[in-house]
């Protein structure tokens, strides 16, 4: 699926509803970005943790799905 946005002038852009929709995510889910070499951005849903920080301080999220963007 490869699907065209604009980056707006204040530099945000909308999450198509067909991923949005395949990646499962709603409003105020955690999204990671990652730049890769090739020039694609990984972009993860994250889940904050219910008991990261009593077994490590500095685990917070951890991935639960994702999916690559191609620039």
């Amino acid at each position: 699926m490869k699907i065209y946005k604009v980056l707006g002038h204040r530099g945000r852009i909308t999450i198509p509803f067909e991923i949005r929709e395949a990646m499962d995510i709603g409003c105020n889910d955690i999204l990671s970005f990652e730049q890769q070499k090739d020039d694609t951005i990984l972009i993860r849903k994250e889940q904050v943790c219910d008991n990261c920080r009593a077994e490590q301080p500095n685990a917070v999220t951890k991935p639960t799905n994702e999916t690559t963007l191609l620039d």
